[in-house]
């Protein structure tokens, strides 16, 4: 994303203190930039990362498909700030990230830190898979990102039913430790973290 892109790496926290913060990509002088603003989310882990949409769409499609590098090239070539969030940069080595600690809680942070100081004419928002519930949780918790947000595109977002904002149901535990097992644990976790999301 920085050479390639001549995106910068920026601190989340924004201060960088502290033995834990996560990383995320932006065009060099984000804040002082006017043109408009694209923020892209990836989705779930283990395989959304920054940059990265989907590990399995790489794997079983292609980079172009899985990976964000045609979203920033198109709007590089546009003229607009393209501002990459990292939200499953939750910890470091077990220590939590502060402001971090799930995603719902980085795209907040993310907002408050990065994008409502900036002077972009409006931002754009593409979430792809549990990217979509953490931008839900934005809307929830940002009064100025309803104002500011002129588009969204959710791809193989988490739905939910026509006339629900977020409608999260945490799976029961079958106890196994299987796959689903961490998925309803994590989503546990994050309800904690960020009741507002569900």
């Amino acid at each position: 994303l920085v050479s390639r892109f001549g995106l910068e790496a920026l601190p989340l926290p924004a201060s960088g203190h502290g033995d834990a913060h996560a990383v995320v990509y932006a065009t060099p002088g984000l804040v002082e930039q006017t043109a408009p603003l694209l923020m892209l989310v990836c989705g779930a882990p283990p395989g959304g990362a920054a940059g990265v949409w989907a590990r399995s769409l790489c794997m079983n499609g292609s980079t172009h498909e899985g990976a964000m590098f045609d979203y920033i090239l198109r709007a590089r070539q546009m003229g607009w700030s393209v501002l990459v969030a990292n939200p499953n940069a939750n910890d470091v080595a077990g220590t939590p990230i502060e402001g971090s600690e799930s995603p719902h809680l980085h795209l907040q942070t993310l907002w408050r830190s990065y994008v409502a100081p900036s002077a972009a004419s409006y931002v754009m928002i593409v979430a792809h898979s549990y990217g979509a519930p953490s931008t839900v949780h934005l809307f929830k918790t940002e009064a100025r990102a309803t104002d500011r947000v002129r588009a969204i595109a959710f791809t193989d977002a988490w739905v939910t039913p026509p006339g629900t904002l977020l409608c999260e149901v945490v799976p029961e535990s079958s106890g196994d430790g299987s796959q689903a097992d961490n998925g309803a644990a994590r989503l546990a976790r994050y309800a904690e973290l960020a009741p507002a999301a569900f």
